[in-house]
């Protein structure tokens, strides 16, 4: 019979569940592939990626020579951050075995959103060996969303009321700007209730008109019913006094109006 050897046996276990939570952090992170540098001066590029919102892109390159503790000397290498055939940032490290950092930080808006992505190569004729570039982290710009409810209030039948949108959920810069509400009415001889109708308005201008909707929560009224009003935010609509204008129906009041904002940041 072949003997076991159990602490070999528990140290490979123990090694194949390191691997594959490894493999499991990787997957779920946002990561460029390693680049193979060609040691005569040619080109490795990156796979490209999407930049989709306004914001800071942070990628940190890391990069080496080929080889086995420092054998071959140092080699110098080019990085370039690149958009189509244009050059957004060029930097240059000199290394050997030991990998070095390039970090790249740049400030992305909403006219430079598309496709990037990097290319590497030995740029020095003196001494050229061969390389490779990892990318530590890599961050593009990240929508951020922020919601909150507003202050409830109630409205009279026929009545229009103005209501401040708070600085907090002014879009301060382009997005998506979503308002739903619930509320509850005196209007018993229609099953879904009151209608409202809502405006979105900033600096006395209306921004976005609701239809005349019913709470977006009720059962009783079709989906197209429901009010829910999207505007998308542009760059020269942002900031200033935003509010709300809410229009009640004429048959009915409306009390425990609660209206919800939602806002999510990202280029039109």
């Amino acid at each position: 019979m072949k003997k076991i050897n159990l602490k070999s046996t528990i140290c490979l276990t123990f090694l194949a569940l390191v691997m594959l939570a490894g493999s499991m952090v990787s997957f779920a992170a946002v990561k460029l592939p390693d680049l193979s540098i060609p040691r005569y001066g040619a080109w490795a590029s990156s796979r490209t990626f999407n930049v989709t919102n306004r914001g800071t892109l942070n990628v940190t390159v890391d990069v080496a020579v080929k080889g086995f503790l420092g054998s071959g000397g140092n080699s110098t290498y080019q990085v370039q951050l690149m958009k189509g055939n244009t050059i957004i940032r060029s930097k240059s490290i000199t290394t050997n075995t030991t990998f070095r950092y390039l970090a790249f930080s740049e400030t992305i808006s909403c006219n430079q959103t598309g496709s990037y992505y990097f290319r590497v190569r030995n740029n020095l004729p003196a001494n050229r060996q061969a390389g490779i570039a990892k990318f530590r982290t890599f961050n593009p710009p990240a929508p951020v969303t922020r919601s909150n409810n507003l202050a409830r209030f109630g409205i009279t039948q026929g009545q229009t009321e103005t209501f401040d949108i708070p600085d907090t959920l002014v879009p301060q810069q382009p997005g998506r700007f979503t308002l739903t509400a619930t509320w509850g009415s005196t209007c018993n001889l229609d099953p879904a209730g009151c209608k409202l109708r809502f405006q979105i308005v900033r600096n006395g201008q209306v921004l976005a008109t609701s239809i005349w909707g019913y709470t977006y929560t009720t059962i009783f009224a079709r989906s197209n019913q429901k009010l829910r009003l999207n505007y998308n935010v542009p760059i020269n609509r942002v900031g200033g006094n935003w509010s709300l204008r809410v229009t009640a129906s004429d048959i009915g009041d409306a009390a425990n109006v609660i209206p919800r904002i939602q806002y999510t940041t990202g280029c039109q």
